[in-house]
């Protein structure tokens, strides 16, 4: 049996590859649906809904913190810098007296672009920290959502098995 054929027979019938604790699940969720009473018919999911719904912004609150743009604008601080300094060596002054030094204004532009260098590589480890943090949290969230996906396999087999109660009028 291919997955796709497998995961077709799931779906149709979840309550078939269901363990004794997962059965125990799926019974209780059966008695949380009661028929005589709209309410439970009414709230029947909620909890789920509501835990995925967390789920939800707290992953958009995550991808709402993720800032980028502080090595963009390094970078494009030492790009302009470099093009300024090209600019300036260019240009010759009048007054030979106040040229600089070629060695010296070469040196000062070495050291503006290995601090930014050095600006650049902080921010980019504090990134790769960030990226380990978010790859265990999106581990986690991974797994909230797989148990989330069962919880509403259970919930849905539930409802399944009730409907066909009902429609037996074994109920």
């Amino acid at each position: 049996m291919d997955d796709l054929t497998l995961l077709r027979e799931l779906c149709e019938n979840p309550e078939l590859y269901l363990e004794d604790k997962d059965r125990e699940l799926l019974q209780s969720n059966k008695e949380l649906l009661d028929i005589s009473k709209a309410n439970s018919i009414t709230v029947y999911g909620t909890d789920i809904q509501k835990n995925m719904a967390e789920l939800s912004e707290m992953m958009i609150k995550s991808i709402g913190e993720t800032n980028v743009d502080e090595i963009s604008d390094i970078i494009d601080q030492t790009v302009t810098y470099l093009s300024d300094a090209d600019e300036k060596a260019e240009e010759k002054s009048f007054f030979p007296w106040k040229k600089k030094s070629s060695s010296l204004t070469l040196q000062n532009k070495y050291d503006v672009v290995s601090q930014n260098v050095e600006k650049i590589e902080s921010s980019l480890e504090a990134h790769q920290i960030r990226l380990m943090k978010d790859t265990a949290m999106l581990d986690q969230i991974y797994k909230m959502n797989q148990e989330y996906f069962k919880l509403v396999n259970y919930k849905i087999a539930a409802a399944k098995d009730k409907l066909e109660q009902i429609q037996l009028g074994d109920y």
